[in-house]
């Protein structure tokens, strides 16, 4: 092999190579884009999102009981006979 077909198999290798370090530039790119979508900004169903923790609600328990104001009577339905 001379020299000048050493350099032309050379020159078509990187050219080669460039070709493939650019598609798997554009790759990564497109990757490293897809995990910001979620099912809140996108189309997605939530199944699809995978591996990200549930937003955290920021209210505060009022620390009041459940139910009508101590002392109110209340009112029930009485019960009727049936015929």
């Amino acid at each position: 092999m001379t020299k000048d077909e050493e350099l032309d198999q050379l020159r078509q290798e990187n050219a080669a190579l460039r070709a493939q370090v650019a598609l798997l530039s554009e790759r990564i790119r497109v990757l490293e884009a897809k995990p910001a979508k979620d099912s809140h900004n996108s189309r997605l169903p939530p199944s699809s999102d995978r591996f990200h923790r549930q937003p955290k609600s920021l209210r505060q328990k009022s620390g009041k009981k459940p139910g009508w104001q101590a002392g109110h009577p209340g009112s029930t339905l009485m019960l009727s006979h049936s015929t």
